[in-house]
């Protein structure tokens, strides 16, 4: 009597076995599952679309960290495939577990995730992570569409002195967009930026010359 392991996804993938990949993604095994969804993502056929938005509403019977990992997998595979019929599915994860979906929408680049992403940035800060609000930002910058202009305006001054990555991420999204509305904030984003610089230079500075003298004292 034969006795069957679990798919050999390598293997599945060097022979571009579409169909074996596909039904590897519902394997029993969360590892299994994430090794398909990322062969299927490097393969990038269009094929396996539909059971890759299938995984993304993933739940087994492990810990709710390997379905996170699921879904990031599936997630990922979608983006690099980048097939608008993903684009419901990977805006109904991103809240509250799975913001690595609003980067694969960034990557497809379909302008029909626009308004579900600015409805994320804009929702109240203690609903939202600031990580999330920071790969959402991006993914707006990435589709480059001037309907988010405004609300990307006001992330930044939302958050220029509450969360240093989401402002940053707003303002190089900005820049990608290139609309005038944006100079004020890109301006004051650069001089910042550069304050930032210097401050940060003078303490490596400071840091040296400490370190400069502990050495000096070890060798007397």
């Amino acid at each position: 009597m034969a006795i069957f392991g679990p798919p050999n996804v390598e293997k599945l993938k060097r022979k571009g076995d579409i169909n074996g990949l596909i039904n590897a993604l519902s394997y029993k095994s969360t590892e299994v599952i994430k090794q398909a969804a990322r062969a299927l993502g490097a393969i990038r056929d269009p094929e396996a679309v539909e059971m890759l938005i299938a995984t993304l509403h993933y739940k087994g019977r492990s810990s709710s960290d390997d379905e996170r990992g699921v879904v990031d997998c599936a997630a990922w595979a979608l983006g690099e495939i980048g097939d608008p019929r993903a684009v419901d599915a990977l805006v109904s994860v991103i809240y509250p577990f799975n913001p690595s979906a609003a980067v694969a929408l960034g990557k497809i680049g379909d302008a029909q995730a626009v308004e579900p992403l600015i409805d994320i940035l804009d929702s109240d800060t203690g609903m939202i992570e600031p990580h999330t609000k920071k790969l959402v930002a991006t993914a707006l910058g990435d589709i480059g569409d001037k309907r988010a202009v405004k609300p990307l305006i006001s992330a930044y001054e939302g958050y220029e002195n509450y969360d240093g990555d989401v402002a940053e991420a707003a303002a190089i999204a900005l820049r990608k967009i290139g609309d005038p509305r944006a100079n004020e904030v890109l301006t004051s984003f650069t001089r910042k930026s550069e304050e930032r610089k210097k401050e940060l230079n003078k303490r490596r500075k400071e840091a040296q010359k400490i370190q400069d003298i502990m050495d000096k004292h070890r060798k007397l």
